[in-house]
């Protein structure tokens, strides 16, 4: 047993998370997801998303242990209640509204969904999904010999004779390091390779965009707000100041066109340190832009926390909830 495992454990023996919910009131924990789903549905929509009964599992544990706020009311620091949680999705999928927003209504819980712009026009593909469903292609067809020879080839990356969760999660980590021009001709150069066609039909059904009709009611509901994704899901870090302003501006100005309301929250594309810069952050503060989340794990301090670099936790099992909500996980960290 690992010295964490043993802390929490005997944290949950001698009562210890009820006391750090007490010490932890300046803490607001946001939670990242993408999407939820069936369990039944296309193989890649299962590596993608959230069983819909886990999922609705942690909003039951979130109504039990927390408070349910939206992102508004912590950025208008207003004074918050104990434990308050901010649920938040990237991407902008359907099944936010076929899975999530109805269970959102049902426990009366708020949310915030991020929505990349070219996506939700249809003129983008999610350039992750796009990878995975040509390396799935290239297992399922037959095709493993001319997938890794172009790997190879391109990324210099020496892949097995499957297309395994590993090779695709490899390539996705080289992918995030070359420019997003180079990242998108490799995507065509490999479609081609393999003989692929990817379209909007092609895309497994709960991975599809959402539409702006869906969004707009989702909004109009009051439990949803919507902040921006970028226009085409760059690493922005990897993007020129020209791409970097267009990705930004763009994708704010056509969320406020579509649902006529302003539009100063975003969320960074992989969101990790390394994924924006010191010039994101200028053109985010020119652009109004109020609010920034990362996928950085960590709290958000409600006095002192920079506002567009706020830390967001991700998706995960069910037991680990309860040291992240309760700020156990914070005491552990600096232990």
């Amino acid at each position: 047993m690992s010295l964490r495992v043993f802390i929490k454990k005997a944290v949950r023996y001698v009562g210890g998370y009820a006391l750090a919910r007490r010490l932890n009131r300046g803490l607001v924990t946001i939670m990242m997801y993408h999407g939820v789903g069936p369990t039944m549905c296309h193989p890649l929509s299962q590596r993608k998303l959230l069983p819909l009964d886990v999922f609705e599992q942690q909003l039951r544990f979130y109504k039990q242990y927390c408070t349910p706020v939206s992102l508004d009311m912590v950025l208008a620091s207003r004074e918050l209640p104990p434990n308050p949680i901010v649920l938040t999705f990237d991407d902008g999928y359907k099944n936010n509204y076929d899975h999530v927003f109805p269970l959102l209504v049902e426990y009366n819980i708020p949310a915030t969904i991020f929505v990349t712009t070219g996506f939700i026009d249809r003129k983008t593909f999610l350039w992750t999904d796009y990878l995975e469903y040509l390396v799935y292609f290239a297992n399922g067809r037959e095709q493993r010999p001319a997938f890794r020879q172009f790997i190879n080839a391109e990324l210099n990356l020496q892949v097995g004779a499957d297309a395994t969760r590993v090779t695709v999660d490899t390539i996705k980590r080289r992918l995030k390091t070359v420019p997003d021009a180079a990242k998108t001709t490799f995507l065509s150069k490999m479609a081609s390779v393999l003989d692929v066609e990817y379209d909007w039909q092609t895309i497994p059904l709960e991975l599809q965009p959402l539409s702006w009709e869906e969004i707009r009611e989702m909004q109009n509901s009051g439990f949803v707000s919507i902040g921006s994704h970028t226009v085409t899901h760059p690493i922005l870090s990897k993007c020129d100041c020209e791409k970097q302003k267009h990705e930004l501006q763009s994708s704010k100005q056509r969320i406020s066109q579509e649902l006529r309301t302003r539009c100063d929250q975003f969320a960074y594309p992989n969101g990790q340190r390394s994924d924006y810069n010191c010039e994101t952050l200028r053109l985010l503060r020119e652009l109004g832009y109020r609010a920034a989340l990362t996928s950085i794990p960590g709290y958000v301090l409600a006095t002192s926390s920079d506002e567009l670099q706020l830390p967001r936790f991700g998706t995960t099992e069910l037991a680990a909830l309860r040291p992240i909500v309760t700020g156990v996980t914070r005491w552990l960290h600096k232990l």
